[in-house]
């Protein structure tokens, strides 16, 4: 495979475990690079889409990326909260928000409206049909792990005109292959040789996007950096002879497996550690 933006070729990667990628693994482990704690990231579901309504075009896309923001700062209980003792108010909500208090307003009637927080007791909380913390194994529906400190950094970091762009990333997620991060038409597809990836004009006319604006979102999205300074998607040329390409999503951002061996040999690409 070689690396469109960079010219890196990676040579023979196969997605399967196998002596090496243990070792790999036991070092990117060591270093911490994945914490399986749930302390670190929330479960967002892959009926997220239809939940906001996203189809019935009640939220906007840009919408999208504050909806994941805000489900960042929940508890275990799917409570707001700013710290471990200081709950999340309306106030404070609006300021993290950080959109006028008109456009806030509106839109936190329309969070309320369809159910996507509700208050209760002085609280605010967050509808666990979206997104999670907790056990996933008490769940019969399917879901991917989003890393708290990243989207937390990335969207206090970015202009706020950009997160129609960033939700390139959320829209993706029902096409998240839950074994090996890429996307593609068979998210459940197990088999490495069958996951069929979906092409960039594949995408644009499933979200809905012109290509020529997808074009332009993609090369956003890979000059954003996560809390470590590594990009948040890799666009890779499996043939040099064709421009049909494969985009794979950062696992320290967006991670839809269970097993980290998974993605070791997509790792370089996202600068995280390998073996040597």
């Amino acid at each position: 495979m070689v690396d469109i933006e960079t010219g890196e070729v990676f040579d023979n990667v196969k997605y399967i475990r196998i002596a090496e990628s243990d070792k790999a693994y036991e070092i990117i482990k060591s270093k911490k690079l994945f914490n399986k704690s749930n302390e670190n990231f929330i479960f967002l579901t892959y009926k997220m889409l239809k939940e906001i309504n996203i189809d019935k075009e009640i939220f906007k896309k840009e919408d999208i990326t504050k909806i994941i923001y805000i489900a960042s700062f929940m508890n275990y209980d799917c409570k707001l909260m700013l710290t471990e003792r200081t709950p999340m108010t309306k106030t404070i909500l609006k300021k993290k928000i950080g959109i006028s208090n008109d456009r806030f307003d509106k839109f936190y009637k329309k969070l309320i409206v369809n159910k996507v927080l509700a208050e209760k007791n002085g609280y605010i909380y967050f509808n666990d049909k979206i997104a999670f913390r907790g056990k996933p194994s008490d769940r019969s529906d399917n879901f991917t792990r989003i890393y708290r400190d990243n989207i937390q950094k990335i969207y206090e970091n970015i202009d706020i005109r950009e997160h129609k762009k960033l939700s390139i990333l959320f829209l993706m997620i029902p096409y998240l292959n839950l074994k090996y991060n890429i996307i593609c038409k068979n998210p459940y597809e197990t088999n490495e040789d069958l996951v069929e990836p979906l092409t960039l004009g594949e995408m644009a006319e499933l979200f809905s996007i012109k290509e020529r604006s997808f074009i332009t979102s993609i090369k956003y999205l890979k000059s954003v950096k996560d809390i470590n300074g590594n990009p948040l998607i890799a666009e890779i040329s499996m043939c040099p002879e064709t421009s049909e390409n494969v985009f794979i999503i950062n696992p320290k951002f967006i991670y839809a497996g269970n097993d980290f061996r998974d993605v070791i040999a997509v790792c370089p690409m996202f600068n995280l550690a390998t073996a040597k």
